[in-house]
């Protein structure tokens, strides 16, 4: 999936990675039983958490970028992950 970007990792990488994927699905998890909850108070939660991981996400992308780390397709995920910080930050401040 990284090497779309232009990113190839080596051994010491593939364990963070995993890690970090266990997050992502756990993340998926919170996200699907936010969507059934009565409380407002649990989704506006939910909707604080991603614009963390999205806001976090996207400067560390746009640093990975900036220092040659990723390709031209990187863009792409600075983007996308910028994108949907505003969004959620948004829907933070919209409430």
């Amino acid at each position: 999936m990284l090497a779309i970007a232009g990113v190839t990792l080596d051994a010491s990488a593939f364990p963070v990675a995993r890690v970090l994927g266990a997050a992502l699905l756990a993340f998926c998890v919170l996200l699907w039983f936010a969507r059934k909850s009565d409380s407002s108070e649990f989704a506006r939660g939910a909707v604080a958490c991603m614009f963390a991981y999205y806001a976090v996400s996207a400067v560390t992308l746009l640093l990975a970028q900036l220092s040659g780390q990723m390709g031209p397709m990187g863009w792409g995920m600075v983007l996308a992950h910028s994108a949907l910080a505003v969004w959620c930050g948004y829907a933070l401040l919209k409430r």
